[in-house]
């Protein structure tokens, strides 16, 4: 039974796979992917500022740290007094514009017969048509006036510039604003992770690999979307989608794992290890001759090949040897 054993064993080595057969575990490299913990940050792409268009008091505030808004939708309006009473007194210009501009083109009609039967100079019509027309060109530059002050007007109204949430709400009802003063800030709904790792590191970073996380309310990988070309600070920066809206913070903090690139080395699975008087130890397994204990150095938790967990082993062990599991 045992060299039947043997050449079954001897059959996977041929093969060059790792042997996983009874208790028994071929010691070979293999490749192992280490991870760095770096810290990240949960941000928004994009913070876009809702800003006042003119100056004035705030009157109306209708959101709050949170809400959820839609691009376009009024947040805030922002009025100023004097305005309102620029367009009273545009109004009144304008009326007193048209009945101005009516008496003018009256006179002229009434005038038109006279000129027609020959009782009228060219030069006196002329004065009448010059005079409607001097009058109907008042009366538009007092409408254009008013629609003017009528657009400052609407343009109190502040806009969200953007779908998404309301992160900031730097003011009160009853503010004082200046032109181009923030009422609040807007962040996009395209929630990423941002990390920062040290740029000798940066080289271990591609496009649409997963990294792990670790954080209250996130999923438990993102995937990376971005890498800023530009280092800073001796850091490179990127973006990792998640892919899920909800349950976390901006400006959360956390951790994330970034695979680094592949390295040969030895492991075993993790019941292959005894511990004893406070140094761990493997079975040896000789042919012909008694299993031997043996000590050996073991290093960090890795995750082997076939998604099993494993040990890494720094000394005692080399490649070839044939373990028992004790």
């Amino acid at each position: 039974m045992r060299k039947i054993f043997l050449l079954s064993f001897a059959a996977m080595l041929a093969t060059g796979a790792t042997a996983h057969a009874g208790d028994y575990y071929l010691v070979k490299p293999q490749k192992i992917r280490d991870e760095k913990e770096v810290a990240a940050t949960v941000e928004n792409r994009r913070d876009i500022p809702a800003r006042v268009r003119t100056s004035g008091t705030l009157v109306a505030l209708s959101v709050r740290e949170g809400d959820m808004v839609q691009k376009g939708q009024v947040i805030a309006v922002c009025a100023d007094r004097r305005l309102m009473l620029q367009a009273q007194a545009l109004d009144a210009q304008v009326a007193a514009m048209r009945a101005k501009q009516a008496q003018a083109q009256a006179e002229l009609d009434r005038n038109k017969p006279l000129f027609t039967s020959g009782a009228l100079s060219q030069s006196a019509i002329d004065a009448l048509r010059t005079a409607a027309a001097a009058a109907a060109a008042g009366l538009k530059a007092r409408q254009a006036e008013r629609a003017a002050v009528e657009e400052q007007i609407v343009q109190g109204r502040v806009l969200a510039p953007a779908s998404g949430r309301v992160l900031t709400v730097p003011t009160a009802l009853g503010a004082v604003m200046m032109t181009g003063e923030v009422v609040a800030t807007i962040g996009t709904d395209d929630t990423i992770v941002r990390v920062r790792l040290p740029e000798h590191d940066a080289d271990a970073l591609n496009l649409g690999e997963a990294v792990r996380l670790e954080g209250a309310g996130l999923p438990a990988q993102a995937t990376v979307s971005l890498i800023y070309p530009q280092v800073g600070d001796g850091l490179v920066q990127a973006d990792l989608h998640l892919g899920t809206h909800g349950g976390y913070y901006v400006g959360q903090r956390l951790r994330a794992w970034i695979p680094l690139p592949a390295r040969d080395t030895l492991a075993v699975p993790a019941p292959y290890l005894s511990l004893r008087d406070g140094i761990d130890f493997v079975r040896l397994h000789r042919d012909g001759v008694e299993d031997v204990d043996v000590p050996v150095l073991p290093g960090e938790a890795v995750r082997l090949p076939d998604g099993t967990s494993g040990v890494e082993i720094l000394s005692g062990l080399k490649a070839g040897d044939q373990l028992v599991r004790p």
